[in-house]
């Protein structure tokens, strides 16, 4: 099995749990992927100090700096089409075999072929 784990909303607010739960799926050898809107860079600073472990990792950020051309914005981050960083995740899924995406956002979900679970904040 693959699983794909998002940073901001899911791994961030979980870490205990998804560290665990990505233990188990790799001591049993299914994949985990990290997929994330993040710089690799800026989330090995962030969270070096965090047992998180995974198999694969994807940053929308330095893949689409490979692919598309940018501006950038008001702090000197890159700035991409809306559509380009929406479809990225669906994308890499898809290409990538992914059977279970888990992620905050309401807004990538349409752009998934692959089963697509949202983390919600409970109110």
């Amino acid at each position: 099995m693959k699983i794909g784990l998002d940073v901001h909303g899911v791994i961030n607010k979980h870490i205990k749990f998804f560290s665990l739960l990505s233990s188990y799926f790799i001591a049993n050898d299914h994949e985990v992927h990290i997929i994330t809107g993040m710089k690799k860079s800026e989330y090995d600073k962030t969270y070096s100090d965090k047992y998180m472990p995974y198999t694969h990792f994807y940053s929308i950020t330095d893949d689409l700096l490979t692919k598309i051309a940018y501006i950038n914005d008001i702090h000197d981050r890159p700035r991409f089409s809306e559509y380009n960083w929406n479809i990225a995740k669906g994308v890499y899924c898809k290409k990538n075999k992914i059977d279970i995406m888990l992620d905050d956002s309401d807004i990538y979900d349409k752009y998934f072929s692959t089963s697509y679970f949202q983390i919600r904040k409970k109110k």
